[in-house]
């Protein structure tokens, strides 16, 4: 059992005992065009959660469906939250989680607009200058950008992992038959030609398995608190860099070079390397990381 809201209180206690992390995943309500549903973003996060908990100990809170994200040309049926709001509310709840006892806290996002990465990556690095807790805030594709997995939009990438997570959530054959129709909402690449399970497999095992060991290094280090209080100051400031360098890039950080080798830093604990790496590239001053 790792679904904190199925939980009794033995249960929470013995979590906080055993593994103290909480996942914490999020979405948006949103058209992910005619063949996934609309709470793809949350759902697709909970169920990665889920398996990390399983996998390396924690729980999971229940998905969270409130992201922000700018104008799109598929409105149909979307609802989103300002970005002040949406700041408040994730550095709130992630400040809560610290609060019940948890050590590291992870919010994942399934909803990566540029807004939303850098949004959840502010309210991380908030959430940590008021508690003691490591807390990151990423998107999931963070960590497979080495395999190509550098964001989409119920295309190729998120419709494969949702049909590997979720197959009864997937209906293919409510997309057009025809090759030549264009699809609403679902690219760039197309689902139908280049999406499958086993791909979604794949990049899920991949993800679950280099988040996993992310934790247990945030846990061996918050065990270490004399020789790593320097390490989580690193680590804030990274993820601050990196919620710049989404307000300021004109396309996704995450199609960069330099950005995906920050993220393997970053995600392997090297937080100054990745600091650096943004930093330079994006001519991030430091005082402004706060």
């Amino acid at each position: 059992m790792v679904e904190y809201d199925l939980m009794f209180v033995r249960d929470v206690r013995r979590a906080l005992a055993e593994a103290p992390v909480a996942y914490l995943p999020i979405g948006a309500p949103e058209m992910h065009g005619e063949h996934l549903t609309f709470g793809l973003d949350a759902i697709k996060a909970h169920e990665l959660c889920k398996r990390m908990a399983e996998a390396g100990g924690g729980t999971v809170q229940p998905p969270l469906h409130c992201g922000t994200s700018a104008p799109t040309s598929f409105n149909f049926g979307n609802v989103y939250i300002s970005v002040p709001v949406a700041r408040a509310l994730y550095t709130e709840y992630l400040q809560g989680l610290a609060r019940v006892g948890f050590r590291v806290v992870v919010a994942l996002t399934g909803h990566y607009p540029g807004c939303q990465s850098a949004v959840v990556k502010h309210a991380a690095a908030d959430a940590m200058e008021t508690t003691g807790a490591w807390i990151v805030g990423l998107d999931e594709c963070d960590l497979a950008l080495d395999h190509g997995y550098t964001g989409d939009h119920a295309g190729k990438w998120e419709t494969s992992i949702y049909w590997h997570l979720r197959p009864d959530l997937v209906r293919m054959d409510y997309l057009p038959e025809d090759p030549d129709t264009p699809l609403v909402a679902a690219g760039p690449e197309d689902p139908r030609v280049h999406a499958s399970p086993e791909l979604g497999e794949r990049v899920s095992a991949i993800i679950v398995e280099r988040m996993v060991a992310f934790v247990r290094t945030l846990l061996e280090m918050d065990a270490d608190p004399v020789r790593h209080g320097p390490t989580k100051s690193q680590m804030r400031s990274a993820m601050r860099a990196m919620a710049l360098a989404f307000e300021r890039g004109r396309t996704s950080p995450r199609r960069e070079e330099r950005y995906q080798r920050a993220c393997e830093h970053f995600y392997g604990g090297e937080f100054s390397q990745a600091l650096g790496l943004v930093l330079q590239t994006w001519e991030i001053d430091r005082r402004e990381l706060g």
